[in-house]
């Protein structure tokens, strides 16, 4: 993705036979921040993570204090939703809240390239 400021993005995420792994890496003209997270696979209940910060001088690791993938965030979900119905409130999220916002506002140049190629 090319910014009309002339920064760029490159987004990448690889899935093979095994392993599921997800690395985020900013870079800026001062600082830098890595955030990693690998499992055995996607719905693990041990995987490992990582949030690194690099001010132009030193690299601090950041805690998480909290485990994350989906099996957790899932978790998290039921007991909101729960939370709602037998408190009689709101769900914390909507349906109509959501459209729209999944939306990338980037389009590939040349729709004709298939995104992935078959080896």
């Amino acid at each position: 993705m090319k910014f009309d400021s002339g920064a760029y993005a490159v987004v990448t995420q690889t899935l093979s036979a095994f392993e599921h792994h997800q690395t985020v890496k900013i870079t800026g003209t001062k600082a830098s921040t890595l955030a990693a997270w690998s499992g055995a696979k996607d719905r693990t209940r041990e995987p490992t993570f990582a949030l690194r910060a690099f001010d132009g001088e030193k690299v601090e690791t950041i805690p998480i204090t909290k485990i994350t993938g989906e099996l957790f965030e899932l978790e998290d979900q039921i007991d909101m939703m729960v939370h709602a119905v037998r408190d009689g409130q709101p769900p914390v999220a909507r349906a109509k809240m959501a459209v729209g916002q999944s939306r990338c506002a980037w389009r590939p140049r040349n729709r004709s390239t298939p995104s992935r190629k078959s080896i």
